[in-house]
């Protein structure tokens, strides 16, 4: 299984919609306290329409195994800090390792240029504890929590 990691043209976009929707749809849309529509269609014809403005001020990879687009990744670089603001794995390859395989793949560069990474983690899914968890066990510790997001910090700048 070979994963590669590369940027995201503009022919990826529709496909990181199609994780991105579901899941916030899912799991942020019932908050909706801070939307302007009423429900989750009218959100996501809104926002997918600027979906693909609002993360272009990112650092957006597609994350392939074997040539196949399995998830993708946006981030953002401010000085030596790496803010990791999404990654989204396909249903079909969640529980598979992709996620490990590639902070494996970063963590010895992350530290070889003293970066600090943060990871900011959704609080209130299925999956908020298990990535917390992963996230402890690689070197990252909670640095605050503000009841929606728990952002997560490894600091490999010393």
């Amino acid at each position: 299984m070979q994963l590669i990691v590369r940027e995201a043209d503009a022919s990826d976009l529709e496909y990181a919609w199609s994780l991105y929707q579901p899941f916030i749809v899912q799991h942020i849309f019932p908050r909706r306290s801070q939307f302007q529509v009423s429900t989750a269609d009218e959100w996501s014809a809104a926002e997918g329409i600027k979906f693909p403005e609002s993360i272009k001020s990112t650092e957006v990879y597609i994350i392939l195994v074997d040539d196949a687009r399995v998830g993708w990744c946006n981030i953002v670089k401010i000085n030596n800090r790496i803010v990791i603001q999404n990654i989204f794995i396909d249903e079909e390859w969640k529980s598979k390792g992709i996620a490990q395989r590639l902070f494996d793949e970063m963590i010895p560069q992350w530290k070889s240029e003293k970066r600090v990474v943060e990871v900011p983690v959704l609080l209130g899914t299925p999956y908020s504890d298990l990535i917390a968890g992963a996230l402890e066990a690689i070197g990252f510790t909670a640095a605050e929590e503000d009841g929606l997001v728990r952002s997560m910090i490894a600091n490999w700048s010393k």
